[in-house]
């Protein structure tokens, strides 16, 4: 699996925690890892700092586009699902590293709090 993140300005850390999520259960269920393509400094930063590096495989060179690649689509959810998302996102993130743990663990906590 490619993660394209070229034209990514910003990201969240719900983003990055479902990006965690989905590279750990590539990691379990097929003993693959998946690679990101970051060609924005910033964005690179913001991965390593997070300890992407320990879970995917960072390239900051562009994509070769001559492949056949599709998008994931968007799913419609109520807010409940996407609530529980968030909290299993971050959750996921604090798994990587004690700094994520301590950086995430109040904004768990008040997301299960408010449910």
């Amino acid at each position: 699996m490619i993660v394209d993140l070229t034209e990514t300005q910003g990201i969240d850390s719900t983003a990055l925690g479902l990006l965690a999520k989905m590279a750990i259960q590539l990691r379990n269920r097929f003993n693959v890892s998946p690679t990101i393509i970051s060609t924005n400094s910033d964005i690179t930063r913001i991965l390593t700092s997070m300890s992407f590096d320990l879970i995917c495989e960072i390239v900051e060179q562009p994509l070769n586009k001559d492949g056949k690649f599709d998008e994931l689509c968007q799913l419609d959810e109520n807010e409940d699902s996407l609530k529980q998302k968030v909290i299993e996102a971050h959750q996921t993130l604090m798994t990587l590293s004690d700094e994520n743990r301590i950086e995430f663990q109040e904004l768990v906590s008040a997301l299960k709090a408010g449910r």
